[in-house]
């Protein structure tokens, strides 16, 4: 393990102080922040609108692959990062819609064995679950 010098580590305070600072400030400030970094951003209006919605931190992680120590690869714009968040929220949508499928099915399955071995009301039978009164709500009187 290496240690840092008092002046790295000042730095290096310096910098998390800062990155608070920015992630607490509003939207002009952030994309001022954006735009000191390197980042291209034409339409600043837009900008602040999308960072009010999705906000600087996630806004950053969708940068993440442009990121340099010196701040973004020349070229970056802000629309990157917007593609990027729709292609999230694409992929997000097939997955939920997959797993909805194999949950049903799942399910399904499930009923349509214990249907066919222990009849209509298979559910009903204490007998056919570990410890049948762990979930059991009895009215009260």
């Amino acid at each position: 393990m290496t240690s840092l010098s008092s002046g790295e580590a000042g730095s290096e305070s310096r910098s998390l102080f800062n990155t608070v600072q920015i992630l607490g400030s509003r939207p002009p400030q952030q994309v001022e922040h954006l735009q000191e970094r390197g980042l291209h951003i034409p339409d600043t209006a837009r900008a602040q609108l999308v960072l009010r919605r999705v906000g600087l931190y996630r806004l950053k992680s969708f940068l993440l692959p442009y990121k340099t120590p010196a701040g973004y690869v020349p070229g970056t714009s802000f629309a990157d990062a917007e593609r990027l968040m729709k292609l999230d929220e694409a992929l997000r949508l097939h997955v939920f819609g997959a797993m909805q499928t194999v949950e049903v099915g799942v399910r399904q399955a499930i009923v349509q064995w214990m249907l066919e071995r222990h009849g209509l009301r298979w559910y009903a039978d204490p007998v056919h679950f570990h410890e049948p009164n762990e979930y059991l709500i009895i009215p009260s009187s």
